[in-house]
């Protein structure tokens, strides 16, 4: 029971050790790209990605609209670097410089949750593959051949 038990222990102390810990805001994440000139939210790199705002890539705003292009769309949301905080062992926000030097929780892009918020896009999206797959299976190519390519 000890030889399992051990190389068990090893795996998870590995994966405990293996989150992030806790560093100065300048050395957050996406440090190197906040402040760069952007558009659009492209320019400042693919999901996870930080957010264009007044032409400069920054971290986003939790409560903020920041991540998509119109009030009224929620493909993305913004996420909070969570990080382990080495001295008392929980998980806290870590906090980047923003362009102007100002402290903020170092956030990012993320695409949506799938089911929170489940939204009539994803309503249609579902409908139609169930759809392709009912027609796939009956004329007998199967819902693989159809939805994979």
């Amino acid at each position: 029971m000890s030889r399992l038990l051990l190389p068990l222990l090893l795996a998870l102390q590995t994966t405990a050790s293996a989150m992030p810990t806790l560093t100065k805001p300048q050395d957050a994440p996406f440090s190197d790209i906040v402040g760069m000139n952007c558009h659009t939210l492209s320019d400042c790199g693919f999901v996870p990605a930080l957010a264009c705002i007044e032409s400069k890539c920054e971290y986003c705003r939790p409560t903020a609209n920041d991540c998509n292009d119109h009030p009224g769309d929620v493909a993305y949301r913004c996420q909070v670097v969570e990080v382990v905080n080495e001295a008392t062992g929980e998980t806290e926000p870590q906090y980047g410089l923003t362009a102007a030097g100002e402290t903020v929780e170092a956030a990012y892009c993320v695409e949506k949750n799938l089911f929170a918020p489940f939204t009539y896009n994803d309503l249609w999206t579902t409908l139609i593959a169930f759809s392709c797959t009912a027609l796939g299976a009956g004329g007998g190519i199967g819902g693989g051949g159809l939805l994979v390519p």
